[in-house]
């Protein structure tokens, strides 16, 4: 027999007016999740949490792309499913400033080594450090996995052109600062020059010892860094010193300064300087980022501002500021051009922006002073 309750509720039923019955306290049924992309995605996401990753991540140390550093990292480990948290990001970001830092003021060519696993039940654990290579290390490597010549077979052709006008080479003494495997000091003791060649890497000088005894001529070779206090120079000794592919190695325009303070006690008057430097084109300024990416590419800047800073109160007049690159190109001769397979991006700047030839706000210039 029928109820009169369970008759009320099919007589409802029967009506449409019917009401889903309650079930722990939800109301009905889901309705099976048939979208094929929904379905995809909430699949893929289960198996990229079970996904393993391991390795290293290495870059340079400059302090000023932190930001971009942090976002390329948490991008990375985010494509690999294991997200980072805003604490976890910031704790990230602290431990790259920090060795960003630490590397930098060490070295320019210091590196930032981020070891990562990600594991399913771990998500991302990591280990940062920072690698500071000295100037030895850093250029002990770079011959033994580099093929010659490291800096071109000839003579800068400007330097060439110079030497041609002094009528007596004899009883003009040269001095080559950081002269690396000797390609212009061998050139200018050829011409008769008395010539002093200064570099500081151990590898680079044992190179230059090797070519001057091929070659038959006789340099004083001196192992020393020549922004050493213990690096005295003879005064009023030199009637031409060349600097060249060095003063993209300095950090500051205190250490430039530096250095031609000493060039002004240790050359004759009416002497010459020979340099070449990275400098920006009038009007650009360059920023926290670009001066510290120079600096990692051998490319330290200079403003016209800052140049002329460095000669204010020394006894050195500029002759001539001209293109470097233009300069080589228009006097090297063929086979001798390009120098060597960087030298065209490095000395148009396109080693710090990614810019097509001479469109980078930065590039080499000659720069000829005499002393008064």
């Amino acid at each position: 027999m029928m109820t009169p309750k369970y008759k009320k509720q099919r007589q409802r039923a029967k009506s449409g007016d019917a009401k889903p019955r309650e079930t722990n306290g939800a109301i009905g049924r889901l309705n099976h999740e048939a979208n094929p992309s929904v379905l995809k995605a909430s699949m893929q996401l289960l198996v990229s949490r079970r996904i393993v990753a391991r390795g290293e991540v290495d870059l340079p140390c400059i302090p000023a792309l932190l930001d971009f550093y942090l976002a390329r990292l948490c991008a990375m480990w985010d494509s690999l499913g294991k997200p980072f948290t805003v604490e976890e990001s910031d704790q990230l970001r602290q431990g790259l400033e920090q060795y960003l830092r630490i590397g930098y003021q060490a070295s320019p060519f210091a590196r930032l080594v981020i070891a990562y696993e990600a594991e399913p039940t771990k998500g991302v654990v990591y280990g940062i450090r920072a690698e500071q290579p000295t100037m030895q290390e850093h250029y002990a490597h770079w011959i033994a996995n580099r093929e010659g010549p490291l800096f071109g077979n000839a003579a800068d052709a400007k330097l060439v052109a110079l030497v041609a006008e002094i009528a007596a080479p004899m009883e003009v003494k040269v001095l080559d600062v950081g002269a690396g495997t000797g390609r212009n000091a061998i050139a200018l003791a050829k011409h008769g020059h008395p010539t002093l060649a200064i570099e500081a890497v151990t590898e680079l000088a044992d190179a230059m010892r090797k070519a001057a005894a091929a070659a038959e001529v006789s340099i004083e070779i001196v192992e020393a860094d020549i922004l050493s206090p213990d690096m005295l120079l003879e005064r009023h000794a030199f009637g031409l010193v060349v600097v060249s592919e060095v003063l993209t190695h300095f950090r500051s325009v205190r250490e430039v300064k530096c250095l031609f303070e000493k060039l002004a006690g240790a050359v004759s008057p009416g002497g010459l300087v020979l340099a070449n430097a990275m400098l920006a084109r009038e009007n650009y300024q360059p920023d926290a980022a670009v001066r510290e990416v120079s600096q990692t590419a051998w490319s330290f800047v200079l403003t016209r501002e800052e140049l002329s800073f460095i000669t204010e109160g020394l006894p050195f007049e500029l002759v001539s500021d001209e293109s470097m690159h233009d300069y080589e190109q228009a006097h090297l001769a063929p086979e001798h051009w390009p120098p060597t397979g960087w030298f065209e991006s490095w000395t148009q700047g396109t080693n710090v922006f990614a810019l097509p030839a001479g469109t980078a706000p930065i590039e080499m210039r000659w720069l000829l002073y005499r002393k008064q």
